[in-house]
């Protein structure tokens, strides 16, 4: 039985057998090991991402834009299970408005 270390999957068979005539079976077959993809991570909306690599074990790490505040996760990083760690990262704009004094006032 053929694996494949952690962060990689097996492209081909899983078993081959050595059969009657000493030649292994699937022998024209190419089995071999893939490092695992997660995809792309797009930057968000009003925010950064610093890393480009999308295989096992890659990174990302996520800023907002000044005025933005992150949610989701901050740091990300591909798993062996073909997925990213953590949630999805948003940048959420803050209010923040000075008010004049006519706009403070109320009339009757």
């Amino acid at each position: 039985m053929l694996n494949c270390n952690p962060g990689y999957h097996l492209k081909g068979r899983k078993v081959i057998e050595c059969e009657v005539d000493g030649v292994w079976s699937g022998e024209d077959e190419k089995e071999r090991c893939e490092i695992i993809v997660c995809g792309e991570l797009p930057s968000p909306p009003n925010g950064n991402k610093i890393g480009t690599l999308i295989t096992y074990g890659a990174t990302a790490i996520f800023t907002c834009n000044t005025g933005y505040t992150l949610a989701g996760s901050h740091f990300r990083e591909c798993q062996a299970n073909g997925l990213w760690s953590g949630s999805e990262t948003r940048c959420l704009g803050m209010y923040q408005k000075q008010l004049t004094s006519d706009e403070m006032c109320c009339t009757a």
